[in-house]
């Protein structure tokens, strides 16, 4: 009957620490389940935060591309507008000049005539 007792004792003793063990494992299970669901939030988060990014990169993008078109249209306009004064600049120069031969021509009628 002694022997009986110590083998259920020693059965009892191994019992407790299987489910010791068991008790151990689950609240191991638990930690890194609740440490993949952090990791999973903070993937999903910085998965939407990149998609954000994305997106304000393409937008950058977008209206760099129509400012450097704007500022090509507006290089093209500045060089035909100088090109148009230069051209203004010696039909004046053009002008005058007819202006003085002309009246330079009316002074010496002026004197023939006179």
């Amino acid at each position: 009957r002694g022997r009986e007792l110590q083998r259920v004792q020693a059965s009892e003793s191994q019992t407790r620490a299987a489910v010791s063990n068991l008790l151990r494992a689950v609240e191991t299970a638990k930690s890194d389940n609740r440490d993949a669901s952090r990791a999973a939030q903070i993937e999903a988060r910085l998965r939407g935060e990149i998609t954000s990014m994305r997106s304000e990169r393409d937008a950058a993008t977008a209206s760099a591309m129509e400012s450097r078109r704007r500022v090509d249209f507006l290089e093209e306009e500045v060089r035909l507008v100088k090109s148009k004064l230069a051209r203004m600049a010696q039909e004046k120069i053009k002008v005058e000049r007819d202006s003085r031969a002309a009246i330079s021509l009316a002074r010496s009628l002026d004197s023939h005539s006179s």
